[in-house]
């Protein structure tokens, strides 16, 4: 269950990601740190889903999962001002 919800929000994540890289260009992208922030989360979380599919191990990058905790808050903070 926890493989299918990380490919999930990865997926969710690397398309809101591609979507803001799309719509702003990548030079407006990366001039905000948290698009910065947001593109190195996206990064690690593919290289991970990638690379550990037939690893059960415990990987370096799943302490990086936690980081995408601070984005949701991010992104619920700016529907809430939009409501």
């Amino acid at each position: 269950m926890n493989y299918y919800l990380n490919v999930f929000f990865t997926a969710v994540f690397t398309f809101e990601m591609l979507v803001k890289i799309i719509g702003l260009g990548l030079h407006d992208y990366l001039d905000d740190a948290m698009n910065i922030f947001d593109g190195i989360i996206v990064i690690l979380s593919l290289t991970e889903t990638f690379s550990s599919e037939e690893s059960n191990g415990v990987s370096v990058l799943r302490g990086f999962r936690l980081m995408r905790i601070f984005k949701l808050m991010r992104t619920w903070e700016s529907l809430r001002k939009v409501m």
